[in-house]
């Protein structure tokens, strides 16, 4: 390789504060505000994950979010019993189960994705436009140069974003396909 240990070593620690301030302040955080809910992060990536497609089986969460079977039934129980999801009859298979959000869930998820928008706005603010662009590029290309590294597959990085899905998705124009469906 051509870069330097330097250059590795504060590309490595940028990218962990980064990854905190994604996890931690931007996510968890906003998930331990909800207290009232009760809602935990694996909890919410799967509300997430429902609010974003439609007609959703315990099947599609657990491929869509890469856990278990088991995982993603447990999940559904518990947010079920929360109230924050339904379970409905697929009235094409009565043995497959549709899972959508109810009005709480739906209230949730909003107010989640609200805020975090807020926060990352407030940060976004404080960079001059020319950085933000900077920052934009040099994201995209860091998630398209660790598919070209094979550290990561595009199926590993895709968010499954469903109908949410927006343009400029690197992944999804780097791989010339619609990996968010």
């Amino acid at each position: 390789m051509g870069i330097s240990d330097d250059t590795v070593v504060l590309a490595e620690r940028l990218s962990d504060q980064f990854a905190r301030i994604m996890f931690r302040c931007m996510s968890e955080r906003l998930v331990e505000e909800l207290t009232a809910a009760e809602v935990t992060y694996p909890q919410l990536q799967v509300l997430h994950y429902v609010s974003r497609h439609s007609h959703v089986s315990v099947g599609d969460v657990a491929a869509g979010l890469d856990i278990s079977y088991p995982s993603a039934t447990n999940m559904i129980q518990r947010l079920g019993k929360k109230g924050l999801i339904c379970k409905t009859e697929d009235p094409r298979d009565r043995r497959a189960v549709n899972i959508t959000l109810s009005e709480k869930g739906a209230r949730v998820v909003n107010w989640l994705d609200r805020e975090r928008s807020t926060r990352f706005a407030l940060i976004l603010d404080k960079m001059e436009p020319a950085e933000r662009q900077a920052f934009y590029c040099a994201l995209g290309r860091f998630v398209c140069s660790a598919i070209d590294a094979d550290i990561a597959s595009p199926d590993e990085l895709c968010l499954r974003c469903g109908q949410d899905r927006v343009d400029g998705c690197v992944v999804r124009e780097r791989e010339g396909n619609d990996f968010c469906k």
